[in-house]
């Protein structure tokens, strides 16, 4: 419990929102009806496991491993560049649900709620993208005025009586 506590807040949302998300694709996305006959109508249901839903599966087991390892390794969590895949995956969710919730006809609520998943993995990243960009922010100093004497080369380092003199 002290490791999930650690986390910062966009690592949890991105984290539970994704794990739903992921087992929600096996919730019947999709209720198609098929007429047989004039009297006959048969409706079936269908899971989110389509070429889009595989997207966004691949996307979403993607997305936790670099959450969880950038928590767990010093060497990736202070690199920038992973913040935008982070941020990238997430955007990536988002737009696959949308897309796939628009183009599949007869969506059940299941498919909305894998919409709104989508939504709370992406701003989950978004937030851990931004929580490592504050935290790894360079602190302010204070201004002070440079003294040169102190920058220079020992060796090259002379009175104050000498620096009036030529060197020749």
């Amino acid at each position: 419990m002290k490791k999930i506590a650690s986390l910062s807040t966009g690592a949890k949302l991105v984290l539970a929102a994704a794990g739903l998300l992921f087992f929600d694709l096996f919730l019947t996305w999709q209720a198609v009806s098929v007429a047989f006959g004039p009297k006959t109508t048969i409706t079936k249901g269908l899971d989110g496991w389509d070429v889009w839903g595989l997207l966004m599966g691949l996307a979403i087991l993607a997305l936790i491993a670099l959450v969880v390892a950038r928590q767990y390794d010093d060497e990736l969590a202070f690199d920038h560049r992973w913040n935008r895949v982070t941020l990238g995956l997430g955007a990536f969710v988002l737009a696959v649900a949308v897309l796939k919730n628009l183009r599949d006809s007869d969506s059940t609520w299941a498919s909305y709620l894998g919409v709104a998943l989508a939504v709370l993995v992406a701003v989950g990243a978004y937030l851990e993208s931004v929580h490592e960009r504050e935290r790894t922010a360079p602190v302010g100093t204070v201004w002070r005025t440079r003294d040169r004497a102190h920058e220079r080369a020992p060796e090259q380092r002379t009175s104050s009586r000498d620096e009036a003199s030529p060197r020749w």
